[in-house]
């Protein structure tokens, strides 16, 4: 599953690189999912069936290079990824205070708290506020 999805990135940054690059877009352009099966044809059929599904029309490249940039892109994303992962809870809390703050300065009383563990859900604050 794991392998999946990660190959599957791979070939979306990699169709996007290429859309890009070779001025077949201006900007990202979303793609449909696809179906996983059709992962292990490889990343030139994954373009042209993206192409296909944005009425696109590909140039003559070497897939093997954007897959090579899909590879590297995915890879620096996961390690951007993982430096946000450490400030989501502080960066959470502080939106849910800064709207407690908010709504207490248009008068209203207001308690903020955690309705259940983390381990059931990390999305566990609960921001109560009634009119005073």
């Amino acid at each position: 599953m794991k392998r999946h999805r990660e190959q599957e990135m791979v070939f979306r940054l990699g169709f996007d690189a290429l859309c890009q690059q070779n001025q077949v877009t201006e900007g990202y352009e979303p793609v449909p999912s696809i179906k996983k099966s059709q992962l292990s044809d490889g990343f030139e059929h994954f373009c042209h069936w993206a192409a296909a599904q944005k009425s696109l029309t590909l140039p003559q490249v070497g897939f093997e290079h954007y897959e090579q940039v899909g590879q590297a892109r995915f890879w620096k994303m996961e390690a951007l990824s993982l430096v946000q992962s450490v400030f989501r809870r502080p960066l959470e809390v502080w939106l849910a205070l800064d709207k407690a703050l908010y709504l207490e300065s248009h008068g209203y009383q207001v308690s903020l708290s955690t309705f259940c563990d983390t381990a059931t859900t990390p999305r566990n604050l609960l921001l109560h506020a009634f009119k005073s």
